[in-house]
């Protein structure tokens, strides 16, 4: 019996639930556009707009439905060439490999090695950490297909889901050297800790420590949240050891 992929279900339910457009269709996604650019354009390219998640899911979507099915079929296309020109300039273009958007190649995928700038290597830190929350892991560090993108993706780190507004407690003593905005992160945490490691909290709901705090272990600093790029309210939690995202169930008791 012949094997059937992940992305190729996925690609068949796609053509399953398959209707054809029409011009409202069309009319609604360019007015659409314009409004985000004209967005944009007012509050600058690094401006967090509105829904951005959904948002991206489902432009992404539009981008990989069939054909759209007018008379005018060019019309069609500079739909998506107007979508795909979107996403490059405000979505990926300046966020690319950071956090839970790391493209690969299929057959990075399938070679299973690390790329550029992560580990799969067993690491250990001299300080006894914990885990920032209490919750279930919905998407582990390593490769995977993104959730929204639904392309081959290297995670940073895991994602452990929580109700939005939960608290987000420091994994170990730390210096916070970075507390900021990220278009994929959304608000996010870079904690430095005393043997040189790093952890990171993203997609936050609201920062409550702030760049050049000091921290013991344990401490609020931060809610839950679905900012950035997300489907749903969950800490994204990374391990830099050298520089390199590593595992962060090498070092976390969960």
């Amino acid at each position: 019996m012949k094997k059937t992929s992940y992305r190729s279900e996925k690609q068949r339910e796609k053509r399953k639930n398959f209707k054809p457009w029409t011009c409202w269709d069309v009319l609604a996604v360019q007015l659409l556009l314009c409004a985000l650019l004209a967005l944009a354009a007012y509050s600058g390219e690094k401006a967090e707009l509105p829904w951005k998640g959904a948002l991206t899911g489902w432009l992404t979507e539009v981008l990989e439905q069939e054909p759209i099915d007018l008379p005018d079929e060019s019309q069609g296309l500079a739909v998506k060439e107007a979508i795909q020109t979107f996403l490059n300039q405000y979505i990926y273009e300046e966020t690319e490999g950071m956090g839970g958007f790391y493209p690969v190649s299929e057959e990075q995928m399938e070679e299973k090695e690390a790329p550029e700038g992560t580990s799969f290597r067993p690491v250990t830190t001299e300080a006894a950490l914990t885990a920032p929350l209490s919750g279930k892991i919905t998407s582990p560090f390593g490769y995977r297909l993104h959730p929204i993108t639904e392309k081959a993706d290297f995670h940073r780190g895991i994602d452990i889901a929580a109700t939005e507004g939960t608290a987000v407690h420091a994994s170990a003593d730390a210096v916070v050297v970075e507390a900021g905005w990220s278009d994929i992160y959304g608000n996010y945490l870079l904690l430095e800790h005393s043997d040189g490691f790093q952890t990171m909290y993203a997609h936050c709901q609201r920062l409550i420590a702030q760049e050049g705090d000091v921290l013991r272990r344990g401490e609020r600093i931060a809610l839950v949240g679905s900012t950035g790029v997300s489907t749903g309210p969950h800490v994204h939690f990374e391990v830099i050891v050298e520089d390199q995202s590593c595992d962060p169930l090498w070092v976390l008791p969960l």
